[in-house]
């Protein structure tokens, strides 16, 4: 691209190449150039800058026209109306000016809103999330970034963000989990920015030296009875699914017996069923998929992903041998077709099993629960019964035990049981008259 005269450093441009192509010389050669005056870097510069803006305005080019009134016009996008409008001046130079102004303003310092937009649509693309995840990134963007979101990355500093989250957490009277959803949504923006070379600073340091304390958050002090049905709600409300056997509240007693997430529930195919296992009449249930939701034009719509909450949520459940008759009716109702839970053709998605639930919960005088509770009683009823630790986390599709101890285990028994309980300690007998 370059030639060389005689023994001599001095360069110029081969024929046919713009002065531009300099940038591809190596370090070495660029250095001594410059060093020596034979190349002017104004000048390349400018000639850098005029490729630009013809790049930029050829991208344009078809929406400029002249009206009636002489002024030269061509219709934008408006980021802070959010609606496309006119922008005119006298001179048609003058207009490519305020194009190409526009256009660096948004390619080269875009909105905190448009670099997350970016980040969640690129994830998306890539599969690392699913349509429901981002439309809830998305919530949570809407719901704290609603003035903050408008400002311009390049103009903002870590203080900046820093701030913003330490009032956040006060006005939005957060939870520790909003605040963790809240750090999810930042940290993604900000490193896919950093990505992007929009920012040169350490977004990891910017979390590190939040002054956010677990004190701070909002506390939620939920009682045992509105977390676990307890022993007589439990008698009450199986009594109730026995006497009213239908596809759905075949369904809820299947939960209580197996402690699955009700989108594993409802995403159940007839394959993920094993009966005598190994030839030792076994009953295991495979969770391999769960159900997922996602609005299009306002409406929930409910799919089918092909993997369940977390890597640990991939598990057998074992059915204890007397509760095997719940699936042998299912069978009989829905045995040729895909999926277990089926009526009129079309598969019951999770919001049909929540329904009903809530529904039971007041025809048996219950406090109302929703599915998860019943998720929650199962494994209360596994550790309450000393149930192995690997055997209650593969169960429960739980990574450890931790989770299951400090946010599933909890207290069911009725005021008459401890009651029975405490009477029959012996070491308190002495004390008693």
């Amino acid at each position: 691209m370059f030639e060389w005269k005689g023994g001599t450093r001095n360069c110029r441009p081969a024929k046919g190449y713009p002065s531009s192509s300099l940038l591809f010389m190596n370090n070495d050669d660029l250095k001594y150039a410059i060093e020596n005056g034979i190349i002017d870097l104004s000048h390349i510069q400018e000639n850098i800058e005029m490729s630009r803006r013809k790049d930029i305005l050829e991208q344009y080019e078809a929406g400029i026209w002249k009206a009636s009134d002489g002024y030269w016009k061509i219709r934008i996008y408006d980021e802070e109306s959010n609606k496309r409008k006119i922008v005119k001046r006298r001179d048609r130079e003058d207009l490519e000016d305020e194009i190409v102004r526009i256009h660096k303003q948004k390619v080269e310092n875009p909105m905190l809103s448009e670099v997350f937009t970016e980040w969640i649509d690129r994830r998306l693309e890539l599969k690392k999330i699913s349509l429901s995840t981002r439309q809830r990134y998305q919530q949570i963007f809407d719901r704290h970034f609603k003035e903050f979101g408008q400002e311009r990355i390049r103009d903002l500093e870590p203080e900046d963000f820093t701030s913003f989250l330490e009032e956040q957490t006060a006005e939005c009277d957060l939870t520790a989990k909003g605040f963790s959803n809240l750090k999810t949504v930042t940290r993604g923006t900000l490193k896919w920015a950093k990505r992007k070379k929009l920012i040169d600073w350490s977004t990891e340091e910017l979390f590190y030296d939040l002054d956010v304390s677990d004190r701070e958050f909002k506390k939620v002090i939920k009682e045992d009875s509105q977390e676990v049905f307890s022993d007589a709600e439990m008698s009450r409300m199986v009594d109730y699914l026995k006497d009213n056997l239908d596809i759905v509240n075949l369904g809820i007693l299947l939960m209580f017996i197996t402690g699955m997430r009700v989108g594993e529930l409802a995403a159940l195919r007839w394959e993920d069923w094993i009966y005598n296992s190994a030839g030792r009449n076994v009953s295991i249930i495979k969770i391999r998929r769960t159900e997922t939701r996602y609005k299009v034009d306002n409406k929930t719509v409910y799919g089918i992903k092909e993997f369940p909450k977390s890597e640990a949520g991939v598990r057998n459940i074992v059915i204890p041998q007397g509760c095997v008759w719940i699936i042998q009716k299912l069978r009989n109702m829905t045995a040729f077709n895909e999926y277990m839970f089926v009526r009129d053709g079309k598969r019951l998605n999770t919001c049909t099993f929540r329904k009903r639930l809530y529904r039971a919960c007041e025809k048996t005088n219950c406090v109302k629960k929703s599915p998860h509770k019943i998720r929650k009683t199962y494994c209360t009823i596994l550790l309450d019964h000393s149930i192995d630790n690997q055997m209650v986390i593969s169960q429960m599709g739980h990574a450890d035990i931790k989770c299951s101890e400090s946010f599933y285990h909890r207290d069911r028994k009725t005021l008459a049981r401890k009651q029975e309980i405490m009477d029959n300690i012996q070491e308190f007998s002495s004390i008693a008259k």
